[in-house]
């Protein structure tokens, strides 16, 4: 293929001081209620709607049209050379099982939408149902994608469109290449091509800046154990123009801002996934969403308390603690690889069908060499840091589960739940720390107290006493020993080989009382 703007060398951002400012970031969103935006999304589950088709100014077939305009009005100078070739391919996915759907979702590369990019979008709203889908099958998936791009072979697809946007191709660097002719050519094809569809845009009524702008905002959900709204962190925010889109990530404050300006309006999108795990509902396939309709100007959502994506977003919060933040040296639940599919959580609104005090729960499963972990977590009227900490524990068994394999399955009950309630009160603790593990039957204290017992809930009972005696441990320490060991008293014998512990001695009677 030859190069849409002769040989590159490099890339280099040829940003001015003006063009700088359009990137400097800021704490400072203007508030948009979710119910203001579009026709609003009033409730939850609301569809997204969709209007006819527009025509992309991309096609190859259209800028074949706009080049062939200039050339007959001698504008295309110099640049004779210029040949319009695909650079992009618009895709439609077809899964034909939640496998498929998992499968894409290792393409780190692929954003992926779950509705058509070449329809403009009516009202805003979390998902879309394609009226010519099976209804046995995923919804289809759609994604631009540059044209040398490999596209996975496991799941049917056919190519929408050809396009030819050289700007969207990554060796064009953020806004220019060093080939400044054939940029500034293409800047004129695509105002050309915008101007046969009826889409003229101005180019010369303003400066570069003035004329551009860079999607920001902040998501945030109510957390009714804070008493207020808290960042949602590490969700992948979607901005998009038409066919092409760019991503940035929420920071610890739920901020986002893009590192690339626009000249439109684009829409705003963001799934309740990441490449390692998915939070869906009962019955879909895809990841939970929420799609904003075009707008111009930052994106603020704060999502109250009886909103059920309150309830995605506090189980994302917790998904991506475990995934992404500090977790003192604890290892990583399952990822999304080869043979290893990505970990699905499951939002139930309702309590548990057979037991309301059942909160959440963890199943694991190898299918034909390939591995998946199942988790469910149940009751969307709970307090936030109890959901939060449902999550860590059931994510605790997925972790026991990747990281040991076969002993997993052979381990007793007591010391799966007791590590992953342990797991449960560390890290959940540090971001409530006001929190109180439960402990009964097989769900024992006996982690917490080997770290760090509570004596301001000691009494004055043997018991107590002795439980404050074993201090010291680290959680990184007690999950190592966890390997091979599935016995109550096989781990309390590895942690005692393991390491040196001035207390370990008050081990025997610790593990009697939790037994």
């Amino acid at each position: 293929m030859k190069n849409y703007f002769l040989l590159v060398v490099i890339s280099t951002i040829l940003l001015t001081c003006q063009q700088d400012d359009l990137f400097k970031t800021t704490n400072s969103v203007p508030e948009i209620d979710l119910t203001s935006i579009s026709d609003g999304v009033s409730q939850p589950d609301d569809l997204i709607v969709l209007g006819e088709r527009t025509e992309s100014p991309y096609t190859v077939e259209n800028m074949n049209k706009a080049l062939a305009s200039l050339k007959k009005s001698a504008r295309a100078v110099n640049v004779n050379d210029y040949e319009i070739t695909t650079t992009h391919r618009y895709v439609k996915f077809i899964p034909q099982s939640e496998a498929h759907v998992d499968s894409l979702s290792t393409h780190r590369k692929l954003l992926l939408y779950t509705y058509p990019l070449d329809r403009k979008i009516v009202s805003s709203g979390g998902y879309y149902i394609d009226p010519d889908a099976p209804s046995d099958k995923p919804m289809p998936l759609y994604a631009t994608v540059e044209a040398d791009y490999k596209l996975p072979t496991s799941v049917p697809y056919k190519t929408l469109l050809n396009l030819h946007n050289p700007e969207e191709s990554e060796e064009y660097s953020v806004v220019a290449s060093v080939n400044q002719r054939h940029y500034e050519f293409f800047k004129l094809l695509e105002e050309e091509s915008n101007r046969l569809l009826g889409k003229e845009i101005s180019t010369k009524s303003s400066s570069y800046a003035n004329r551009r702008w860079v999607p920001s905002g902040r998501i945030t959900t109510y957390d009714s154990s804070k008493g207020t709204y808290v960042g949602v962190y590490d969700l992948k925010v979607l901005f998009r123009k038409g066919l092409f889109s760019k991503y940035t990530f929420t920071d610890s404050n739920g901020y986002f801002r893009s590192r690339k300006s626009f000249s439109d309006d684009v829409s705003y999108c963001f799934y309740f996934q990441r490449h390692d795990f998915k939070i869906t509902t009962p019955g879909r396939s895809h990841a939970e969403s929420v799609t904003i309709a075009t707008l111009r100007k930052p994106l603020s959502l704060k999502f109250a308390s009886n909103d059920i994506r309150s309830y995605y977003a506090n189980i994302f919060r917790a998904t991506a603690h475990y995934y992404f933040q500090d977790i003192k040296s604890l290892s990583r639940p399952p990822g999304n690889a080869a043979l290893r599919r990505a970990l699905k959580i499951v939002a139930n609104r309702t309590q548990h069908p057979d037991n309301p005090l059942i909160a959440g729960s963890h199943t694991s499963n190898t299918i034909f060499f390939s591995r998946e972990s199942l988790i469910n977590i149940y009751d969307s009227s709970s307090e936030t840091k109890s959901i939060y900490g449902t999550v860590i524990h059931e994510l605790a068994h997925a972790s026991h589960w990747r990281h040991f394999g076969k002993y997993f399955e052979d381990t007793d009950l007591i010391v799966k739940e007791s590590w992953a309630r342990g797991v449960e009160w560390s890290l959940t603790s540090s971001v409530y720390s006001d929190y109180k593990a439960s402990y009964h039957t097989i769900y024992t204290g006996v982690v917490e107290d080997m770290i760090d017992f509570d004596t301001s809930i000691a009494g004055s009972g043997d018991n107590d006493k002795r439980r404050e005696y074993v201090v010291g441990y680290t959680i990184g320490q007690l999950e190592e020993t966890l390997d091979s060991e599935h016995t109550w008293t096989s781990w309390k014998n590895k942690i005692k080989s393991e390491y040196n512990n001035a207390n370990e001695h008050h081990l025997d009677p610790l593990f009697d009382i939790w037994n």
